[in-house]
């Protein structure tokens, strides 16, 4: 098989895997070891981890980073992508420049040069509709071999699978449905449906996982870390606190009454927009989405001004309510006796940190971020703190400690899956501690339980494709 997608447990060497796989294709001379090989990949990962994993193990590889460059450098290194490399040759990128490589490999008059396409966290383009969806498929359509990477193929259900095939290779769809709207009809049915007519949530027709499963067989190698290594125990542990009677008060009030005055606006189709009125300032809200972010938002401290889009709700000016999330991070790392790693989900939160606990920060465009990687991983960083969406995948964490505190937790499964996995992995000697700080009687309890749930599916989907499994 040319065109594969490894679906394997996080943890298990997906980075080393794929490197043996590259050189002992070149030593064979079944790839051309003068065109280059392209990796698409997270930005943090495209900016540290192949070139830090193919030096580790001693692979003589080139790898040029088309990451953070200026227009005139950019062109440049994809002008020498054109030419014959001087050896093999990785080059490394992530999906926000997809588009300015098909736009240079066109003005140029050039098909892409790449014989071998490698994405790794295939699951980014899990989604049919996105730009970076159609971007990939012109810029990869053509390699001859193919492999996607990814531990978390189905992060929130089997409705995310079509994409990531498709992708993989374009003849699946004649197993999987020729575009996801006849996927999704084939395989599932409507669960809830608005007042609108619309379909907000689909769920699976009976015996369709099967169903599905069965046809991805054919071009997925999955693996389980179950029973292949040796990792150390893992402890969940959920630290509660109460938030003050002021901000209780409030968050009771967003949640029962403004709620209620959503759902009646909704039921008279008026869809008029609620104002709450706060001491310094005012809140319109408008939709039962906005409301719940800013639930989460209150619990965890802080409300943002006024924002109408769900996608903003971590931007702008923000009035402060409380700090018991802060608080209980401060004793924690006051009594921790190793290294921490802090997740935060709200902008608000790195901000307020700084009034309690010192730290580093971990971000893709921090000049210095190899280095901070590596100081961590030498146990020289007491605390670092970062946000899942940002250093989420791929990157190996697990030298530099074993306790992990989430001050917000993410709804997004994917973001939560790979976040832990960069402690819990090979290599890990301790038991690792993955403490949430959870305000009590508010959305974080919802959104713990909905990560929970979530996983139970993804651990099916990977029990049903593991090699070890198949008769």
């Amino acid at each position: 098989v040319k065109r594969a997608g490894l679906f394997v447990d996080m943890g298990l060497g997906k980075t080393l895997a794929t490197l043996a796989t590259i050189n002992k294709l070149a030593t064979e001379n079944k790839i051309d070891v003068t065109k280059p090989i392209l990796i698409v990949a997270p930005i943090m990962v495209a900016l540290d981890t192949w070139s830090r994993e193919a030096e580790k193990w001693g692979y003589d590889m080139d790898v040029k980073i088309n990451i953070q460059l200026s227009p005139k450098k950019r062109d440049a290194l994809l002008s020498s992508l054109l030419e014959p490399q001087e050896k093999l040759t990785l080059v490394t990128t992530n999906p926000a420049q997809l588009k300015s490589m098909i736009s240079y490999f066109k003005s140029q008059h050039r098909r892409p040069p790449f014989q071998v396409a490698i994405i790794d966290e295939l699951s980014q383009f899990k989604s049919p509709t996105a730009q970076r969806f159609e971007q990939l498929q012109l810029l990869t359509g053509n390699c001859e071999y193919f492999f996607g990477l990814t531990g978390t193929p189905a992060p929130n259900n089997l409705l995310d699978i079509w994409s990531q095939m498709i992708v993989i290779d374009k003849n699946n769809s004649q197993r999987m449905g020729y575009n996801f709207f006849q996927y999704r009809n084939n395989f599932f049915i409507p669960d809830k449906i608005g007042r609108d007519g619309n379909v907000y949530k689909w769920k699976l027709k009976p015996e369709s996982a099967e169903k599905i499963y069965d046809l991805m067989r054919p071009t997925v190698i999955s693996m389980r870390s179950e029973g292949l290594i040796d990792l150390p125990a893992i402890t969940y542990d959920n630290r509660y606190v109460k938030l003050p009677k002021k901000a209780m008060e409030l968050y009771r009030k967003m949640d029962i009454e403004l709620r209620r005055e959503l759902n009646n606006s909704d039921s008279d189709d008026s869809n008029e927009p609620i104002t709450l009125e706060l001491d310094s300032s005012e809140m319109v809200i408008p939709n039962s989405a906005v409301l719940t972010g800013k639930l989460a938002q209150l619990s965890s401290g802080a409300l943002y001004d006024n924002v109408l889009d769900p996608s903003e709700l971590n931007t702008g000016k923000y009035e402060v309510f409380h700090d018991a999330k802060l608080k209980a991070l401060k004793d924690i790392v006051e009594t921790a006796t190793s290294p921490i790693l802090v997740f935060f989900f709200f902008k608000s939160e790195l901000e307020r940190m700084k009034e309690y606990i010192e730290f580093e920060h971990l971000y893709p465009k921090r000049p210095d971020v190899n280095s901070l990687i590596s100081k961590w991983n030498k146990g020289e960083v007491p605390v670092m703190v970062a946000h899942p969406a940002s250093v989420g995948h791929g990157l190996n964490l697990q030298d530099g400690g074993h306790i992990m505190i989430w001050l917000t937790t993410t709804w997004s499964n994917e973001q939560y899956r790979q976040s832990v996995k960069r402690l819990y992995r090979s290599g890990q000697k301790n038991t690792v501690s993955v403490i949430h700080i959870v305000a009590e009687h508010t959305v974080d309890e919802d959104i713990i339980n909905r990560i929970d749930t979530k996983e139970e599916g993804q651990d099916l989907l990977m029990k049903a494709l593991d090699v070890a499994d198949r008769g």
